[in-house]
């Protein structure tokens, strides 16, 4: 009856009857067992009508059982300076006399004294209150104080202050603890500015004050992967899980640092470090894609695809996939159970969470490499006939070496599987015809992830390769409306409009139906260069791929500014590599982007491309000597960059 009474009220809150819904509430409080429920969902009503007063005093209730709830504090503070208005002295004058009777309360409650720093301001009793937090933080050997305090980071001036703290307990020599806990929080801060080589110096400098702290290693591993050292951050990583091999967080990141360097193998092995389903000698019955394990799967699909396994690459996206289709079909046995056991809100929670499950990034992320992966086949015919060559020849040893076993863990006379034998016995994803098949992946994702620019960019690419024009300016509208200022919203817009004004010239074969022609020319914009001109002057003032879409543009528009366009592109990439304010950062992973998929010249597809697959495929910045000038300048600003350093070689 309990449950029913708070769902009753909770469906009168979703319904907008607030005065019904605390109605309900309070007539029944002492029917209700869950008290703490109940009052959650009084505070959040009373907040909503507006009364501050009442909902405070339900908040600071809340906290008497619970005072380290970081959402109740945030939901006091609210309804505090709510009440205050819009004096925000009076708001901080009374949340400060809250918060000292809230630490008097609950002395030894770390988020009572956590809160006030979020709003307190320098100068106003900012200081004090930090050095009382985070003094003790270090003295106790807190390895999450970078974590804990990134948020403050946000304002300058409680930056400077942090900074300058960190750097007086570093500098006063109070115990190699405290010394070496600070040298992590400052490595992590200059890795944020971008500074390379200082943020690895402290970070050594961790590491020899903290050498039992695998903490310390790892923020080591972490730099070296932002700025291209992926080998190095590996071995590293590796270290780091050595020393302490209960810990999973250490385990996850190195097993995600050896896929990124191309290591599966030893990935795998690593991984299956915390797999408890063994036998008596110690081999794996059931891995972790039984386990569901969707950063392990996506992982091992990327890894395989910077190799170019794209078999491989596509059976690991497939398997990742499969996880969601496990996850709606599970649900249906606990239909019965949730209603049974009157659990309603939970339960209503559970379906929308099925509901909203494919909006997830790890779903979208193993789609687009999927799509991408597909794209790639269709684009090169020599790659697609290899593909399905090796694909007959897996095939065939699959039957011949493998029939003994199935795919369920073990073998058909009752033995358990050796190490690897799962991965060879899974079924392939069968590619017959690329191109429709990515298309059937977009339309997933436009029904999933219909708000995600990503999904409509991957929607371009395909429908323009099938010269699909509505259906391809129907994404690039989409791509404009939900990321207007991105570099996607001016490559696609720029590569579409391209293509059909080439087909407009009468000596082109390659023909505009004409109703498709009476559609594009309605939605075509009246001031288009202008429309195009202000998106390149947006890009310009982004991150470097920005810079290079814009640079794209300026190609496919004037074919004779290519050195001049690619001369700016350099000229911006030196600008952001020091690091100036008013600019974003430059990041190692966008610029192996821009040479892997604007500046490499593309293989020869060797098949007859209409003029919309034609522009998109292209890429006007490509030649040979463009890459080799890129990847000199990229090794000079990434000293420690394996990609760069085997590409300045080769």
């Amino acid at each position: 009856m309990s449950e029913l009474l708070l769902y009753k009220a909770w469906v009168l809150e979703e319904g907008g009857l607030l005065e019904e819904a605390l109605a309900q509430l309070e007539k029944h409080a002492k029917e209700i067992v869950d008290k703490v429920g109940g009052k959650e969902q009084k505070a959040r009503i009373l907040a909503s009508l507006n009364r501050h007063e009442e909902a405070r005093e339900l908040y600071v209730q809340l906290l008497a059982s619970m005072p380290e709830n970081a959402e109740y504090h945030d939901q006091l503070c609210a309804c505090v300076v709510k009440m205050a208005g819009e004096a925000g002295a009076v708001s901080e004058e009374l949340l400060l006399e809250l918060y000292r009777q809230l630490q008097r309360d609950h002395p030894k409650s770390a988020a009572c004294k956590r809160a006030p720093l979020s709003w307190l301001r320098v100068g106003s009793g900012f200081e004090t209150a930090f050095q009382q937090y985070a003094a003790p933080l270090l003295a106790h050997g807190v390895p999450s104080i970078f974590e804990d305090l990134c948020p403050l980071m946000e304002e300058k001036e409680k930056s400077s202050f942090i900074c300058s703290f960190f750097e007086a307990k570093l500098a006063e020599g109070e115990g190699d603890t405290v010394k070496g806990l600070s040298c992590m929080f400052l490595a992590q801060v200059q890795e944020g500015k971008g500074m390379q080589q200082e943020a690895l110096d402290l970070a050594e400098e961790a590491i020899r004050f903290l050498p039992a702290f695998p903490e310390a290693k790892l923020v080591k591993a972490r730099i070296l992967q932002r700025f291209g050292g992926v080998s190095e951050a590996a071995k590293v990583a590796e270290e780091a899980a050595a020393m302490d091999p209960s810990d999973r967080c250490a385990n996850s990141v190195a097993v995600s640092l050896l896929f990124e360097a191309g290591d599966a193998d030893k990935a795998s092995m690593l991984a299956e470090t915390f797999t408890k389903d063994k036998d008596a000698q110690g081999r794996i019955l059931n891995g972790l894609d039984d386990m569901q394990c969707s950063w392990f799967a996506l992982g091992g699909g990327r890894c395989f695809m910077r190799q170019g396994k794209i078999q491989e690459a596509l059976n690991r996206f497939t398997v990742l996939r499969d996880f969601f289709e496990d996850f709606q079909e599970d649900q249906f046995d606990f239909h019965l159970y949730c209603l049974r056991k009157s659990t309603l809100r939970t339960y209503i929670e559970a379906l929308r969470f099925i509901d909203d499950m494919r909006v997830r990034q790890e779903f979208q992320d193993a789609s687009i490499e999927s799509i991408e992966a597909l794209l790639a086949l269709h684009d090169n015919i020599n790659l697609f006939r290899e593909f399905k060559s090796n694909e007959s020849n897996d095939v065939s040893n699959l039957e011949k070496g493998v029939s003994g076993l199935s795919v369920s863990g073990t073998s058909k006379d009752g033995k358990a599987k050796q190490h690897g034998e799962a991965d060879k016995v899974k079924p392939t994803f069968k590619v017959e015809n690329p191109l429709e098949q990515a298309r059937d992946l977009v339309k997933q994702l436009e029904t999933n992830a219909p708000v995600a620019p990503s999904t409509h960019a991957a929607a371009f690419s395909v429908q323009a390769r099938r010269g699909k024009w509505l259906l391809a300016l129907r994404a690039m509208e989409h791509v404009c409306i939900l990321a207007p200022n991105s570099p996607e919203a001016h490559r696609v817009t720029a590569r579409f409009w391209h293509a059909y004004n080439a087909t407009l010239s009468k000596e082109d074969d390659d023909k505009v139906p004409e109703l498709v022609r009476a559609v594009v020319d309605a939605m075509r914009p009246s001031n288009l260069e202008s429309l195009l001109e202000e998106q390149r002057q947006l890009c310009k003032l982004g991150g470097i791929r920005a810079v290079a879409a814009a640079m794209e543009g300026i190609v496919l528009q004037h074919p004779d500014r290519k050195e001049e366009a690619f001369a700016e592109l350099v000229k911006a990439l030196k600008v952001r590599a020091l690091n100036e304010e008013r600019l974003p950062q430059l990041e190692h992973d966008e610029c192996v982007r821009i040479h892997k998929e604007t500046l490499l010249l593309q293989p020869s597809a060797e098949a007859e491309l209409g003029k919309l697959e034609r522009v998109v495929v292209e890429r006007p910045l490509a030649s040979t000597e463009h890459a080799h000038k890129w990847v000199q300048s990229c090794a000079t600003i990434f000293p420690r960059s394996d990609y760069f350093r085997e590409h300045k070689v080769a």
